[in-house]
């Protein structure tokens, strides 16, 4: 999740975008609903993952090539990361735990689990549960379903540089990362066919590496915002088959989302251009809507509803995250880094 190196383009907007996405889809499962369906069989929560991953691919793969220095690479993913998520791991369980756990506060302060959950969080090691905390749930008592993802995009995170590394040049960089992409789509699209129990990163890594190979300069010029339109009608107009949904999501998506990505006149280059709320919005989201859902519920609100009020909710606590800690975060990354590079 890190930012691009310039604001003419419309990064940032997609990025709160595709959280927006993922707050919306989550709530129909968190509600005890079927999920609501975008693309064929790909859900609202899944096609803002999807983006998500292709952004960061885009982005991790150019800032690796303005900079590729493991120890100042390594310093801004680690501060991009790691300040909001400790905060969030100890906002949820030694404050909101407490608050709405079934125990009383000693035994739950006592309690194993919730150190447990703070320190496995931290380490990208998830840990979904804290002790009596929504239990009686309509989902279950997952706290943050969310965090599954961080260690998938870590491990990304070092996989990609290393792939860069030992591939010399852009041209063999492009055939790395496109066997790379070949790989994990056939191993995703194996596991419909077969079918396979499918590991929740399998939905996600291609997308990524998919994202790498759109940062090569060659392929800008041909992008075009007209003929992405015509991807997301081609996409919309799927049938609800779960091969030709990923198929044709692997195929069209990319193009689509890098179209608005990189258009030649950026519309919305000015939304959220020195601040970022995707993050925040993507961390908190899922407790604030788990604490809502049994009132949502009882109270016969729709999904729809559910997911409004959670996202007017969460984005104070995202827009805090973000001016509180994230900016700050930022910018003794760019000190250390700016600092190491003058030695």
């Amino acid at each position: 999740m890190s930012a691009p190196a310039h604001r003419d383009n419309n990064f940032n907007i997609l990025r709160f975008a595709a959280a927006a996405l993922v707050v919306y889809g989550h709530m129909f499962p968190l509600m005890g609903l079927p999920g609501h369906r975008m693309f064929g069989t790909v859900s609202a929560h899944g096609l803002g993952l999807r983006i998500l991953f292709l952004l960061s691919g885009y982005l991790i793969r150019r800032s690796w090539q303005r900079d590729p220095c493991a120890t100042r690479y390594a310093a801004r993913r680690a501060l991009r990361i790691w300040p909001a998520l400790i905060v969030l791991c100890l906002l949820t369980a030694l404050v909101m735990g407490p608050l709405v756990s079934n125990l009383p506060w000693g035994e739950y302060i006592s309690n194993p689990g919730a150190w447990k959950y703070i320190g496995k969080n931290i380490l990208l090691w998830p840990e979904y549960g804290l002790p009596g905390v929504f239990a009686g749930n309509a989902y279950g008592p997952a706290v943050n379903g969310s965090l599954w993802s961080l260690p998938v995009e870590a491990a990304l995170y070092i996989v990609l540089p290393v792939l860069l590394k030992i591939l010399r040049g852009p041209k063999a960089q492009r055939i790395g990362l496109a066997c790379a992409a070949a790989a994990c789509c056939a191993a995703r699209l194996a596991c419909i066919v077969m079918p396979w129990h499918c590991p929740p990163a399998l939905q996600a890594v291609h997308y990524f590496f998919i994202g790498a190979l759109f940062s090569f300069p060659e392929v800008k010029p041909r992008l075009n915002t007209q003929w992405a339109l015509a991807a997301l009608l081609v996409l919309a107009a799927l049938p609800a088959g779960e091969l030709e949904s990923e198929l044709f999501s692997i195929l069209l998506l990319p193009y689509a989302v890098f179209s608005f990505a990189l258009p030649r006149h950026a519309a919305f280059a000015r939304a959220f251009s020195k601040n970022d709320y995707s993050y925040g919005l993507y961390l908190y989201a899922f407790p604030v809507q788990q604490l809502l859902s049994p009132w949502l519920v009882a109270h016969n609100a729709g999904p729809r509803a559910g997911a409004l009020l959670a996202f007017a909710v969460t984005l104070p606590l995202a827009v805090g995250s973000w001016h509180l800690i994230e900016k700050h975060a930022q910018r003794l990354a760019k000190k250390l880094t700016d600092r190491k590079q003058s030695i």
